[in-house]
């Protein structure tokens, strides 16, 4: 009777050693892995922040829109207020052209008082008579104050303030008129408007 032995070969070295290279190999892919995940979980938490940092700065921002708005709002009702106060300050107050001065023409009482006399009191006398006002002013019941523009000679303007709208009313209406000035129809006196209402 024939035996047999069957002897099982041994197990192959180089297959064990390949499988411990693939389980370190993915022993690394996995540290590696987890380095990129905690990378980019870092990463995540700076975007979050900077969107909560953003969210504030837009709310922030359109807050200050709002403001800026409001404050040009009240910039431009300051310069209306503005603006109406100054006309207001101006109404009593004309320019008066093709009144020579003689003498000197910087002493303000002189240029006065020959504005009254060479042009207020015709005027006057015109308003009494058709009842825009009751009786002659005064010199002194008349002008504030006046004084010559700096302009070309001879005819430099003078600005007159007067005492009352009335009065400055009466010398509007009865003023003489002059040759023609081209858009000023040739107007003795001419109103004394601000930089935005003059047109």
């Amino acid at each position: 009777m024939i035996h047999f032995t069957i002897t099982m070969p041994p197990k192959s070295k180089s297959l064990e050693d390949l499988v411990a290279g693939i389980s370190d190999k993915l022993d690394s892919i996995s540290e590696q892995l987890q380095a990129v995940k905690d990378r980019q979980d870092k990463q995540d938490a700076k975007l979050t922040h900077l969107e909560q940092h953003l969210e504030k700065y837009e709310a922030a921002n359109a807050e200050l829109r709002k403001e800026n708005i409001e404050l040009k709002r009240n910039v431009t009702t300051l310069k209306e207020k503005v603006n109406n106060l100054e006309q207001r300050n101006r109404a009593p107050c004309a320019r008066i052209f093709d009144i020579p001065i003689a003498g000197d023409s910087s002493d303000n009482n002189n240029v006065a008082v020959q504005l009254y006399q060479k042009l207020l009191l015709p005027i006057l006398n015109s308003a009494t008579t058709s009842g825009l006002l009751e009786k002659i002013p005064s010199l002194n019941e008349t002008i504030e104050t006046a004084h010559i523009l700096p302009g070309p000679k001879p005819n430099m303007p003078i600005l007159c303030r007067f005492k009352s709208l009335r009065i400055k009313q009466s010398k509007r209406e009865y003023a003489p008129r002059a040759p023609s000035r081209g858009d000023k129809q040739g107007a003795l006196l001419y109103p004394l408007y601000t930089a935005k209402n003059c047109h």
